[in-house]
């Protein structure tokens, strides 16, 4: 069976959407819901349960649902957006796939994908406050680009997502390797940054759990295999919800893989990415694309500070010391979709030797504008497994 790689589109889309959740719902005439005033939200809990099992090319992928964390959306009624979630979503999921026979595996690969649903539904929000007229096309438009299916809830459509990047070309070259592949799905469009403690009012009111799911998931996988090299992989937002782990815990990795990572948030106040302004702008004119993504970075992050807080360009040795993890570090500063200023600070911190320094370590610019150029590209992708295969045996 082929394995089908997320495409170019989906991963481009997904990042920028990402960026531009959070918007203005405050007038009269535009419901909200799910508001911390009018629904009693579940005390969250990690309490993984599999319900779902297959064999595939050599591997048992394993669906594990999470009860304890629900989504943002239950009803699919997209016309009916921002007031038809009145409701919290079914449960978040995850991925397991570890290949037949391995009992003792070398290594666990854990690959969270760079995109959610619920980032992406929020455009017909964005256009609704700008002009609601236009709002079911640049869907309908949306949805042919990225070939996304607007009838899903956030849940299904999160574990769709985590069983493509789970039986993908990246995930086919760890399995060969004998690792299981662990690919966490996210249903909040929170870059893996949600705990539990607040309401935001974005595409949906409620509260966002991206950190206690994959935190709880990395837990799971190293408590299953504790003698195994934990490696990771990420391109986009999945390089950034791999920063974010870091960050938190320096400790998590044994090596990882960052592809074109959005780490610095808060460059795109200043520099929003070029497939943002020439998709966006006719739609919604360059000023409301500007004040949409002000107002995401203010909603998931409080604000230019807190995004900052979360880049680990920028707080790579100012107490975060990853001096023992080695980097692999795909970007091009062509990339249409990822402005170099998201990823710049990155660079220039592995780069300094007062901030970080491994001899494993490689930063490689590639002279192409394509987004993800390691994931995306064959070989590009084999070099930098067998880098990281040889990282995880040092």
């Amino acid at each position: 069976m082929k394995r089908k790689q997320p495409s170019r589109w989906l991963l481009a889309g997904a990042l920028l959407l990402s960026q531009m959740t959070a918007c203005k719902t405050d007038s009269a005439d535009k419901p909200k819901a799910n508001l911390d005033d009018e629904y009693e939200w579940a005390e969250p809990a990690f309490d993984p349960v599999m319900v779902d099992s297959y064999e595939m090319d050599g591997a048992t992928f394993e669906i594990y649902e999470v009860p304890g964390l629900a989504c943002v959306r239950q009803q699919s009624d997209i016309e009916g957006l921002p007031g038809n979630a009145v409701q919290p979503g079914s449960v978040a999921s995850f991925v397991v796939a570890v290949p037949n026979g391995v009992v003792d595996p070398e290594a666990v690969f854990y690959l969270p994908p760079g995109d959610s649903v619920e980032t992406l539904e929020s455009f017909a929000v964005l256009t609704w406050n700008n002009d609601p007229s236009d709002a079911f096309l640049a869907m309908f438009e949306l949805q042919v680009a990225l070939g996304v299916d607007w009838e899903m809830t956030t849940s299904e459509y999160s574990r769709a997502e985590s069983e493509q990047w789970a039986t993908g070309n990246t995930a086919a070259l760890a399995l060969e390797r004998g690792w299981p592949v662990v690919v966490p799905g996210n249903c909040w469009g929170d870059t893996g940054q949600g705990t539990g403690d607040r309401i935001i009012h974005g595409t949906y009111s409620a509260p966002r759990y991206g950190a206690l799911l994959e935190n709880g998931v990395l837990d799971n996988v190293f408590e299953r295999w504790p003698e195994s090299r934990r490696l990771a992989w990420g391109c986009s937002n999945g390089g950034a919800r791999i920063a974010a782990r870091l960050i938190e815990d320096p400790t998590r990795f044994d090596a990882v893989v960052l592809d074109a990572p959005a780490d610095n948030y808060a460059a795109y106040s200043d520099e929003p990415a070029t497939f943002v302004v020439e998709q966006l702008n006719d739609v919604m004119g360059a000023e409301f694309v500007q004040e949409t993504i002000d107002n995401y970075l203010e909603a998931f992050n409080g604000g230019r500070t807190g995004a900052e807080a979360y880049s680990l360009g920028l707080t790579l040795g100012d107490g975060i010391d990853l001096d023992h993890l080695p980097i692999y570090l795909g970007w091009t500063p062509e990339d249409e979709n990822l402005g170099p200023a998201v990823v710049e600070p990155l660079v220039d911190a592995l780069s300094d030797p007062q901030r970080y320094s491994n001899p494993l370590s490689e930063v490689h610019e590639f002279p192409v504008r394509d987004h993800c150029a390691i994931t995306t590209d064959e070989t590009r992708r084999a070099e930098a497994m067998d880098w990281l295969e040889s990282a995880a045996d040092r």
